[in-house]
Formats: C-alpha cells, sequence, structure tokens
C-alpha cells in the first residue's frame, strides 16, 4: 500500500480540491479503489470527459486538481496523466507501489 502523507493530503485543500472529493483521491492512491467518473477523467487527463461528468464547484476546481496533482501527487506515470497510467496504478504495475511492498516486507 502506498500512504499519500500528510503533507500531500493537506496540500488537497490548500489548493482548493473541494472537501467532499478528497476521499475519493486517497482511497484510490492509498488503496487502489477506483474513483467516480469524474475522478477518472482527471486523473486520465481527459478534459472534455472531466467537464462533462463535473458538478458546478468540480467546474470551478478543475485548476485545484491539475495543480494538486501536478503538485504533490505521486510523480506520472504512479497513476495519472493517461488512461494506461490509470489502468496499471489501479492493477497495482507500478514502480512506486512495488517499492512500499518489498518496504513493507523487509519490515516484517
Amino acid at each position: 500500500m502506498f500512504e499519500l502523507g500528510e503533507r500531500r493530503i493537506a496540500k488537497m485543500t490548500e489548493y482548493g480540491i473541494p472537501e467532499y472529493m478528497q476521499g475519493g483521491l486517497i482511497r484510490y492512491f492509498e488503496n487502489q479503489i477506483p474513483p467516480g467518473n469524474f475522478l477518472t477523467a482527471i486523473l486520465q487527463n481527459d478534459l472534455m470527459e472531466a467537464f462533462g461528468r463535473a458538478d458546478e464547484t468540480n467546474r470551478y476546481s478543475m485548476r485545484a486538481y491539475v495543480i494538486w496533482l501536478y503538485n504533490a501527487a505521486p510523480g506520472r506515470p504512479n497513476g495519472w496523466g493517461s488512461p494506461k497510467a490509470v489502468s496499471e496504478w489501479l492493477a497495482g504495475q507500478n514502480y512506486l507501489q512495488q517499492e512500499s511492498i518489498e518496504n513493507e516486507r523487509a519490515a516484517s
């Protein structure tokens, strides 16, 4: 399991990601739980789909998601930036998750 850490989570609020959306991002990055359609579109870098699925609050918060992903989320290709990156993250096929699992095993 990958942990975002308190700093990355605090940045969600600081950058303006609505509080009711933060849990979906946390569950996605930490536990590989698929988010809803709007967050999936954001993570896949699909602007048109994201705007089409956004509620009014999220339409005004698009910039916040981009800033958080760029500045605080795990770096690409780790779970965001393309449909392939999202699919691989959900399948556990990326080096951050593998490194975290290896560290967890070594600590046991």
